[in-house]
């Protein structure tokens, strides 16, 4: 067990900086604590890593497991944080569960002192090691790693998915985001004028929402157990989405914090500090 973290580390950072000192191997694995392998998992993540010669940076998205009903609100949240870490088919940052890398290019980046403050540090310290020439990959961890997140009760999921947007929402990339308004937008629009289309061409409307409902699906297939019936429920789900995003909103840029675990993390100063 690492000492008290000191002034200026983050808890996770500093376990993970103390880790990485007192391993052996060449390759490091970093694993958030609500994660598990699954059958075979470890050997998946060091093939995956070795497809790219064992060197840059990997970051897998572990697949969502769910098992209460409130648990696949976290439909929408997932799909833009899947969209905007792999954008356009480069990994621009990374994902924060699971990070693989050499020690080599641990080190010669600086490690996770150079993040020690930093709430997302997987996401920045890829976004670093893109901006400084090393190979970043993004992958989705079905079938090698898990995760279960916020499966306590629905206010555990809005104040976790909170923290987390108002987290990254200062260091996401300025075009992945305006995209992902677009596609919002446009969701919502259609949705507005679902009555209207409906009664002029019951069968196109049903027809395009069905079709959008699959494409959904087949993309949430790989992010988490997520069913059918939540993709054809997706309104819900996006209704839930943007009234968490808004608030999440006002938290950071009116009152430039936000609660989680008893704690305020302070987004003007990048550290956690005690709730008062």
């Amino acid at each position: 067990m690492p000492p008290p973290p000191p002034e200026g580390w983050a808890g996770k950072t500093w376990a993970c900086w103390n880790g990485a000192k007192v391993a052996r191997g060449d390759t490091l694995i970093f694993l958030d604590s609500d994660t598990w392998l699954g059958s075979s998992g470890l050997l998946k993540l060091c093939e995956a890593y070795e497809e790219q010669h064992s060197s840059g940076i990997l970051t897998i998205q572990p697949y969502h497991v769910m098992k209460h009903s409130h648990e696949p609100f976290s439909l929408f949240f997932q799909l833009i944080i899947m969209a905007s870490v792999h954008f356009l088919g480069r990994a621009r940052g990374g994902y924060g569960q699971c990070m693989i890398c050499s020690r080599e290019s641990y080190e010669r980046l600086g490690g996770h002192e150079d993040m020690r403050q930093e709430v997302v540090e997987h996401y920045s310290f890829a976004k670093k090691a893109s901006g400084s020439g090393e190979r970043v990959r993004a992958l989705s961890g079905k079938g090698a790693v898990n995760m279960r997140m916020y499966e306590g009760v629905i206010k555990e999921l809005i104040a976790g998915w909170s923290k987390s947007f108002a987290s990254g929402a200062k260091s996401g990339q300025p075009l992945a985001t305006i995209v992902t308004c677009v596609w919002i937008g446009t969701m919502v629009s259609l949705l507005a004028q679902g009555f209207d289309r409906v009664m002029e061409a019951p069968y196109v409307y049903i027809g395009g929402y069905g079709i959008l409902a699959l494409q959904l699906y087949l993309i949430a297939r790989m992010i988490g157990n997520f069913s059918l019936l939540d993709t054809l429920l997706f309104p819900v789900h996006l209704l839930f989405f943007l009234l968490v995003f808004t608030h999440s909103f006002l938290q950071t840029f009116l009152k430039r914090k936000v609660k989680w675990k008893g704690r305020y993390i302070v987004l003007d100063k990048g550290k956690d500090e005690k709730m008062k």
